[in-house]
């Protein structure tokens, strides 16, 4: 499944956001192929663990925020990747951004390439694979874990409603512009 996910009226190309499953051993060197692949596109690459966020609107959310940062020379993370990891997982430290990253081992993630360049993807395949799963159910544990790894409580959640998680979720990187 692929979404294009330009705006109407936007000037500059838009990100493209895909969804992935691959298998890292070596983190770093990972990173670094991804790096390289990004900058023969003229590119940033972003890889956020799909079952650490709240869905595609999350990541949007996130995206949405980092390319607002970047544009307006707001942001407060050295690379877009970062930026965008760090909006996120809706904190200001690397650390805690990390962990809506890749991990060791076998992965499923929301790949981004921004802005989007057409000829990334067949270079990205060499690496991983698109993946055509839904990915947007959020079960009980991950709900749970969503409202740990966020600072989500039972009272706000049932304030919302249930099936509101992602709302809360958007709303924390939301709040993450107005806590720079």
């Amino acid at each position: 499944m692929t979404i294009d996910l330009g705006k109407p009226g936007e000037i500059e190309p838009s990100y493209h956001v895909r969804k992935v499953r691959f298998t890292c051993e070596d983190i770093p060197l990972f990173l670094e192929v991804l790096n390289r692949i990004g900058s023969c596109h003229h590119c940033s690459i972003v890889l956020l663990d799909a079952t650490r966020v709240a869905g595609l609107a999350h990541v949007c959310s996130a995206l949405d925020h980092a390319v607002r940062s970047w544009k307006t020379s707001t942001n407060i993370a050295r690379t877009f990747q970062m930026e965008t990891l760090l909006f996120a997982a809706g904190s200001r430290q690397c650390t805690e951004a990390a962990r809506v990253g890749i991990h060791k081992g076998f992965n499923m993630a929301y790949c981004v390439c921004y802005p989007n360049s057409k000829g990334v993807w067949d270079d990205l395949g060499l690496y991983m694979t698109e993946s055509s799963e839904d990915w947007e159910e959020i079960n009980v544990d991950k709900e749970r874990f969503l409202m740990e790894q966020f600072g989500i409580t039972a009272a706000e959640l049932e304030c919302v409603g249930p099936g509101h998680i992602r709302d809360l979720v958007k709303e924390r990187v939301a709040l993450l512009w107005i806590t720079r």
